[in-house]
């Protein structure tokens, strides 16, 4: 998958490795694209230089800032937590492919590397003129996995195998199927009581014209109806 305008794995060995180096680095914050974000590459960043400036001055306090606003430690954090997960996940992917497939590091990589940020093609046998088609079911299933995790960010995709999650979302589900089906038989019933009353009504309707009806006639049949006031004739 993934649109090409050029075979760029017949590129030199620098401009491929800056390109697999762009690709983990992802697009902006907010962006549909993959990668770990570049607003994460720029919080590790600063976070690291402030581990370094804290251990050359020891008594040097100084706040990370992104767009002159500072960051909190829990997002710096979580931010260098998401990282180390995320290479957790790469890694441990590249392995079982290696181990699966026996390809070489060549392969692997940018095959992991293309799913997790939701490039499409990779290098060399997954490139722009390759494709994913010698890998093996097992290891397809493990690269859609990657895909998954990518799309839809770690975090989520953890949690969908929490225990305490499936169970919350469980209940979540069984709750909002006993509202769904509750507010159709209140639809339902709503709907029957408003066509009783509209056939009560038009019955009514009826009974009156009935009425009507036999009381014209009535009048008819007497003579009530005629003008009891004689004709004038010249």
């Amino acid at each position: 998958t993934g649109y090409a305008t050029a075979n760029f794995d017949l590129w030199p060995q620098l401009s491929r490795f800056i390109l697999v180096a762009i690709m983990i680095c992802g697009a902006s914050a907010g962006s549909t694209g993959g990668g770990v974000k570049v607003s994460r590459m720029i919080i590790m960043a600063k976070a690291i230089k402030r581990e370094i400036i804290s251990v050359i001055s020891t008594r040097k306090v100084k706040t990370i800032t992104m767009d002159g606003k500072p960051i909190s430690e829990v997002v710096i954090k979580n931010t260098l937590t998401y990282f180390c997960v995320y290479w957790f996940i790469a890694i441990g992917s590249m392995f079982l492919l290696t181990v699966l497939e026996g390809f070489n590091t060549e392969v692997t990589v940018p095959a992991v590397m293309a799913c997790i940020n939701n490039i499409g093609p990779g290098l060399d046998m997954v490139g722009p003129a390759g494709n994913f088609s010698m890998f093996s079911p097992l290891s397809k299933i493990i690269l859609s996995l990657n895909m998954l995790i990518g799309r839809l960010e770690i975090w989520p995709m953890l949690l969908l195998f929490t225990p305490s999650v499936r169970s919350i979302t469980t209940r979540l589900f069984a709750s909002e199927s006993f509202i769904l089906a509750t507010a159709v038989q209140d639809r339902f019933d709503s709907c029957t009581i408003l066509d009783d009353i509209r056939l009560n009504f038009l019955h009514q309707i009826d009974e009156r014209r009935t009425v009507g009806c036999k009381r014209t006639l009535g009048k008819t049949l007497t003579g009530e109806d005629h003008d009891s006031h004689p004709v004038r004739r010249t």
